[in-house]
């Protein structure tokens, strides 16, 4: 319906173009809890809230209910993150194994095969490719999973995997924490070029430290970064443009340190920087704004 749901360290909020309203455990006892690490809206419109303690269900009326695995395992899991295929539905992520979601039964099956890709992957990020296949990051490979085909259909060896998206049908770009971006074919199973990001602090150059990347609607790739700010990259031209706050401006689109990235269908781009402020623009109008920190009576 247009509403931007906000996870935060303090509550669950959601925006609707005007004014920002909040959920807290304390009086929603359905919330697993207050600190939200990942939210998913799947094709019912239902909305799911990843935790430390578990997994949250909002239904349509807003009706919040606790995820419980194994008719036993409510909320002593960590709750990773929760995603769509069309081959086999909703799926899940957590400390206690890779789970999927049986709409007609109302149970959850775990999914060995996930599970055991899991092990030695250290996780980090997740992307998808198409509707069944998925980008999976982790500090010393990224892989792809097929989950119609139920097995791993590419995996790639790099250390200090921070982050990865889709370019198109064959390629993706991942990203690497020392400030790398390996451009690679999935299709031919190898590198295709590599990017160093840098940045220049008090006359030194230094890696930027990526956090975060991700596809806009416009095909250009937004980069948040802890030491440069914000980056956009062409993959067509392999052209680069940063943004950063300068004393000369003080508006919310340039920034020096991000967090996590959204890009939505329509071109717009949400970042979390740390202080609790969401930034947004547009990539077709490049219109910048902010919404503001979030309170307890907000």
């Amino acid at each position: 319906n247009g509403f931007l749901w906000i996870g935060t360290d303090n509550g669950l909020n959601v925006f609707d173009g005007y004014r920002v309203r909040s959920y807290f455990k304390e009086q929603y006892p359905g919330l697993c809890s207050n600190q939200i690490t990942s939210l998913f809206c799947d094709s019912r419109n239902r909305l799911w809230a990843s935790s430390n303690s578990g997994t949250t269900l909002i239904n349509t009326d807003r009706n919040f209910s606790i995820i419980i695995l194994n008719d036993s395992v409510k909320s002593n899991y960590v709750s990773f993150e929760v995603f769509e295929t069309k081959a086999i539905g909703i799926i899940q992520y957590t400390s206690k194994g890779n789970y999927s979601f049986d709409e007609k039964k109302g149970i959850w099956m775990s999914l060995p095969w996930s599970n055991k890709e899991f092990i030695s992957l250290a996780w980090r990020d997740h992307q998808p490719m198409d509707e069944n296949s998925f980008v999976e990051t982790g500090r010393n490979k990224t892989i792809v999973l097929d989950y119609k085909l139920q097995k791993k259909v590419f995996e790639f060896q790099r250390f200090f995997g921070i982050s990865s998206c889709r370019l198109n049908d064959e390629e993706i770009l991942l990203a690497t924490f020392k400030g790398q971006l390996i451009r690679i074919n999935i299709r031919q199973q190898k590198m295709i070029k590599e990017y160093p990001l840098t940045t220049t602090i008090n006359g030194r150059e230094v890696n930027t430290e990526i956090a975060a990347i991700r596809k806009a609607a416009n095909g250009d790739i937004i980069i948040g970064t802890s030491l440069g700010g914000i980056y956009t990259f062409n993959p067509a031209t392999e052209t680069f443009s940063q943004f950063i706050r300068s004393p000369m401006y003080t508006g919310p689109y340039a920034i020096h340190e991000t967090g996590k990235i959204h890009c939505d269908s329509t071109g717009n781009v949400f970042i979390i920087e740390p202080g609790r402020r969401l930034l947004y623009f547009n990539v077709f109008k490049y219109n910048a704004g902010n919404i503001g920190n979030f309170s307890d009576n907000a």
